[in-house]
């Protein structure tokens, strides 16, 4: 089952190809999605990584997580799949 890993303050000059190889270290690599915006003028990068195994992407997490890429710390967490409400449930209304 592939494993989507989230990625966090990626220097604004990152590619996907960059991405692919450095995660790839730890296991085959499905996709890489980057994206690039603006925060109160400052440049936002972040991107998602798909690996094949839990445990690639477990081990890729801890190897990255915290370090230096460029001249950024990267944060590095596994996505969790979003909470959908069953048929019939009540939602309180906000």
């Amino acid at each position: 089952m592939n494993t989507r890993i989230y990625v966090e303050n990626l220097p604004a000059t990152t590619s996907a190809a960059d991405l692919r190889k450095l995660f790839s270290t730890y296991g085959n690599v499905v996709d890489v999605n980057l994206t690039f915006g603006h925060d109160h003028q400052k440049p936002v990068a972040f991107g998602f990584v798909t690996m094949v195994t839990p445990e690639g992407a477990r081990a890729a997490i801890q190897a990255f997580h915290g370090k230096q890429m460029a001249t950024q710390t990267i944060l590095v967490t596994e996505t969790r799949a979003p909470i959908i409400a069953s048929a019939g449930a009540h939602t309180p209304k906000i």
